[in-house]
């Protein structure tokens, strides 16, 4: 296959994937009305929003170094197994420390983010589901860049299934509102972190260890513009 029509091919591939990880919302809004009281939707969508804009402050915008420095190390296998590694290894640790800081500072992150939300087991839930989508959004990044479109759709397809499945097990039939909601997605945010791990290390692309040259290189790309994925995402 030619360099150009690859190309385009994953393109359509990147496309599917997105209306499909962004359909699942809207499938599954005739089941959210009827399981789900306007309180606990409101939770979920604090919640989501929340995620969604921290993930780019958790992570650093390292999605953007994934990607630009792919074409830099793909021809040396060594070099681009210890930049995954050196990138993925860093919000290893740096989710973690995320994560503990939510935990220490629970009070002033309630006032500003989760007015009126309790922190169990809400708050909590969602700074562990935060920590998971860091790692979730980052494989998704380094397949794009790798070019490997037909293997993020299979895998969003997979996810779009569990997702359903987990939803319906844990509003319908065990009726646990929205700490049941945020339970099913953070299961699937677990297991998609995890085969990203194996997934990494059967392909000779991921080393748990942080090499402070490649990581301060990265870092010097990516934090610039850390304001223009945050304006984004608040915005929408």
């Amino acid at each position: 296959m030619s360099q150009k029509k690859k190309v385009i091919v994953n393109s359509f591939f990147y496309i599917f994937s997105n209306l499909l990880v962004k359909a699942v919302g809207f499938l599954l809004l005739p089941l959210y009305t009827l399981f789900l009281d306007p309180d606990d939707f409101g939770i979920i969508n604090i919640v989501n929003g929340f995620v969604q804009v921290a993930v780019f402050i958790v992570a650093f915008s390292l999605y953007s170094a994934a990607i630009r420095f792919y074409s830099e190390y793909k021809d040396d296998r060594s070099e681009l197994k210890k930049f995954y590694g050196t990138i993925v290894s860093f919000l290893l640790v740096s989710g973690i420390c995320f994560v503990l800081l939510g935990i220490i500072f629970k009070r002033e992150l309630i006032e500003i983010v989760f007015n009126g939300i309790s922190f169990y087991p809400y708050v909590l839930l969602s700074l562990i589901i935060l920590y998971f989508v860091t790692l979730q959004t980052m494989y998704q990044n380094i397949l794009q860049a790798r070019q490997e479109g037909k293997k993020l759709t299979i895998l969003n397809l997979i996810t779009f299934g569990m997702t359903v499945l987990l939803k319906i097990l844990f509003l319908v039939i065990l009726k646990q509102g929205a700490s049941g909601f945020l339970v099913s997605q953070l299961i699937v945010n677990i297991l998609y972190s995890l085969y990203m791990i194996i997934d990494l290390k059967k392909n000779g692309l991921f080393e748990f260890r942080i090499h402070s040259s490649m990581l301060r290189k990265a870092l010097k790309y990516s934090i610039p513009i850390i304001p223009h994925n945050l304006s984004t995402n608040i915005a929408s």
